[in-house]
């Protein structure tokens, strides 16, 4: 897009599928509601890490599964 002068369409942020974030953060930096995260773990799509007090989740695998919500 850069090319055709609309470089405002390109981001310079490429997510580290692998980082591990809270529900909070992947809300505010994506867009996503922090509750939808943890249901989706609740529903055993999500794979949880971390502690039951700070659980985290897999950036790629909460992408991944939005993703497919959306088919």
């Amino acid at each position: 897009m850069v090319e055709f002068g609309e470089e405002w369409v390109v981001s310079e942020m490429v997510p580290d599928v692998n980082a591990l974030m809270s529900a909070p953060e992947i809300a505010k930096e994506f867009g996503f509601n922090a509750w939808d995260v943890h249901n989706w773990a609740r529903a055993g799509n999500l794979k949880r890490y971390g502690t039951d007090t700070r659980p985290q989740f897999r950036l790629g695998d909460v992408l991944a599964f939005h993703a497919m919500k959306k088919q």
